[in-house]
Formats: structure tokens, sequence, C-alpha cells
């Protein structure tokens, strides 16, 4: 198995060979079945009715529930994120900018695997959100 340093001491010719490819295919899988994982555990928290005469109780229970839901709508982001990664990787199109065409790098991919900007991308898309409210791409 390929770790991180094995991984991060390839040429740099090697971008994107059929051993990158199944690494990262490999982390996204299971942070895949971790983000599902999370979602099933959050809905069942979901059906428990707990009944609070005590209206601090309630007001915490809401509380919870709505940090529940947010959590809950984050990872299904984060699903959609890891699939659309997953596909990049079976049509080879992974590792590579989605708006420049550029190497996103390994070490940017080691730490946000479903990323699909370069770094130069990604810094031109949050400065156009800022300045203009709009995406770049």
């Amino acid at each position: 198995m390929l770790t991180k340093e094995n991984l991060l001491s390839m040429d740099e010719n090697d971008y994107m060979n059929e051993a990158q490819l199944c690494f990262f295919k490999s982390i996204l899988t299971q942070a895949r079945v971790d983000a599902a994982d999370s979602i099933a555990l959050l809905k069942k928290d979901f059906t428990k009715n707990e009944n609070n005469s005590d209206l601090n109780d309630q007001g915490t229970a809401q509380e919870m529930q709505q940090q529940n839901l947010l959590t809950v709508s984050r990872k299904g982001r984060e699903s959609s994120e890891i699939n659309l990664a997953l596909a990049l990787i079976k049509s080879c199109d992974y590792g590579y900018c989605q708006a420049t065409g550029d190497e996103i790098g390994l070490g940017r991919l080691l730490a946000n695997p479903t990323t699909t900007l370069s770094v130069h991308a990604k810094e031109r898309q949050e400065f156009l959100m800022k300045t203009r409210g709009v995406a770049a791409f």
C-alpha cells in the first residue's frame, strides 16, 4: 500500500498514475463511508422523542436538533463532493484543476482530497466572490 511519504517522494512525471489514483480512491471511499455513517447516526437521533417538561431542557433539545440538522446538511454536501471526486478518478480527470486544467498538486490533494481547483484558481474564485459577489467558475 502506498503511504503519504511514498506518494510525495514520487517523480513529478508520475503525477496521477494508477498507484496515486488508487491511493486517493481508498481515502475518498473511506470518507464516503464515514460520512454516511455519521448521517445515519444523526438521523437516528432525530427519531428520539424526548418529552421534557422543563423549558430549559426543551430549549437544549431543540438547539441540539438544530445543530444535528446543520451537520447532516454539511455531511450531505461533503458526500456530494466525495462522489464527484470519485467520478473524476474514474474518468482519470482527478487531480487536475477544473478551471484551468493545471495539476492541483499532491500536497493540496492530501490536505483536501475533494478539491477540484488549484490554489491559484481557488484564490481567484474567492477574490471574485469577495469583491463582486460572483463565482469565477
